[in-house]
């Protein structure tokens, strides 16, 4: 599909978009976390500029999800009492450091597991063996099929 004219604008825009800035800021996002702390260590990058550094792409980060916690809430309404609301603002600006970053290893994991073919879905209960779809949820430390 990707590339394809025939599939307008999903082939040409969407997919492409989501191979540049999706796939691949797993692989930006964890080498700039390896690379800056080399460069500050290295006398490459002055402790000013790393602070100010990590200041404006965390502050960044937690300024765009709670923007859209905040646009999501006043378009829905979905969190009755004040308090949910605030556990959802700090859970939007606590997810920028160390989450984000985490989350970045298990999508270059996955990435990597991909690119090599190195699948587990093979090791999943149910995905081999059953001549037909293996559609399953788990119960009482069991399997059950769902047809």
């Amino acid at each position: 599909m990707i590339f394809n004219a025939g599939y307008r604008k999903v082939g040409l825009l969407v997919l492409p978009f989501y191979l540049v800035f999706e796939l691949i800021s797993a692989v930006v996002e964890l080498l700039a976390v390896a690379v800056f702390p080399a460069g500050l260590a290295l006398g490459v990058i002055s402790p000013e500029v790393a602070l100010v550094f990590v200041a404006c792409g965390l502050g960044y980060g937690a300024f765009l999800t709670l923007v859209s916690v905040i646009a999501e809430e006043l378009a829905y309404h979905r969190y009755p009492s004040l308090r949910d609301f605030a556990l959802l603002v700090y859970a939007a600006v606590a997810e920028c450091a160390g989450y984000r970053q985490l989350h970045a290893w298990w999508r270059l994991r996955g990435l990597a597991a991909a690119v090599l073919r190195r699948g587990a879905w093979a090791a999943e209960p149910g995905a081999e063996g059953q001549g037909g779809p293996a559609f399953g949820v788990p119960a009482r430390g069991g399997h059950v099929q769902v047809r």
